[in-house]
């Protein structure tokens, strides 16, 4: 089976499994999940809301934790737009 038929979705043998490295399915950074997140949400609640508000709700934790997790995807918590901070 070439590269090109794993491309196309083809089954992977078993071997085949162990040995291939994992498929890209998007991206799963913290990062991008809060940057795509932030630009589904069109309501004027959400676009109004700081960067930790939408982690804690996205998430389901409480302040602390937002704001640690957009510490930890290198996002400015109290920004109104997911920007990396320098």
């Amino acid at each position: 089976m070439t590269d090109l038929d794993h491309e196309r979705g083809a089954p992977l043998s078993q071997a085949e499994q162990v040995l291939a490295p994992p498929r890209p399915h998007g991206h799963r950074e913290p990062y991008y999940l809060l940057a795509n997140c932030r630009r589904l949400l069109t309501h004027p609640r959400w676009r109004n809301a700081d960067n930790w508000v939408i982690a804690m709700e996205l998430f389901g934790c409480g302040s602390t934790s937002g704001v640690a997790i957009c510490h930890e995807a290198g996002i400015d918590p109290y920004s109104k737009k997911v920007e990396r901070v320098k």
